[in-house]
């Protein structure tokens, strides 16, 4: 069995040419963010009112460590909401350790109890996904903050403004309110997260992570497929709502 798929773990073997997270910055301002990230800042002033523009592939991507549990979970309880809705979303799933591994029969179980099958998930590299050519994920979703961590140290520029715990982002997603009709991804997650602090995902708080399964057996499985299903269902109906909320209209 491979190492434990914790939140708080040690140091892994991911990208080479890592960047450190900015130390003295406490709050992620919108133009702070923007300003850091000409890439992002192009892409929201491409829509443009009236433009009539191709629907864009939303990326979205979950993170645990060795993703042979949580995020093969997310990842599969993602599918099945966003099923029939007018989106475009890739969703993947990737971890901090080697390729190849096989999740463990009491996820598989866990998962076939709410009529999702896990079995042919294999784990697949999150530094090789993200040192891969573009297009990158759009949104990135660790399943505890040392995960979110390790994409946005990646490359601070691309992955600050669009890397959050789950918790964190259904949170976040719940008292700002649904995207918006028309609301491109990346503006409505600069919105709900333009408050952050550094300190939301650095630390030795589990506060924002989702509870690790591995060695404590089936019933902990199913816990975690529980809760990762409501979580999983909360972001979707929030980022990716069924019937979108007109844009500037109050929320009631």
């Amino acid at each position: 069995m491979a190492p434990g798929d914790g939140g708080d773990m040690e140091k892994s073997p991911a990208a080479s040419n890592r960047m450190s997270l900015p130390g003295p910055v406490e709050v992620w301002a919108f133009q702070d963010i923007m300003s850091i990230s000409p890439s992002l800042s192009s892409a929201l002033g491409s829509s443009k009112p009236g433009a009539r523009e191709a629907v864009p592939v939303d990326k979205l991507l979950f993170v645990c460590t060795g993703n042979i549990c949580r995020s093969p979970m997310a990842e599969a309880f993602a599918r099945a909401r966003l099923a029939g809705r007018p989106y475009d979303v890739s969703v993947a799933s990737a971890g901090l350790l080697q390729e190849g591994l096989v999740p463990p029969g009491d996820a598989v179980s866990a998962m076939a109890g709410r009529g999702l099958d896990v079995g042919a998930h294999r784990s697949r590299s999150l530094a090789l996904m993200l040192s891969s050519p573009p297009p990158l994920p759009d949104l990135v979703v660790g399943m505890a903050r040392g995960h979110a961590r390790e994409a946005i140290e990646h490359d601070p520029e691309q992955f600050l403004s669009r890397t959050f715990t789950l918790k964190d982002l259904v949170r976040r997603a719940a008292a700002a309110g649904p995207r918006a009709a028309g609301e491109v991804l990346a503006g409505y997650l600069i919105r709900i997260g333009a408050d952050r602090r550094v300190a939301d995902l650095v630390g030795l708080s589990r506060a924002d992570d989702v509870a690790d399964p591995i060695g404590l057996g089936a019933a902990a499985f199913r816990r975690s497929a529980a809760e990762i299903e409501d979580l999983v269902f909360a972001m979707v109906d929030l980022v990716w709502p069924d019937v979108p909320e007109p844009r500037g209209q109050p929320r009631t």
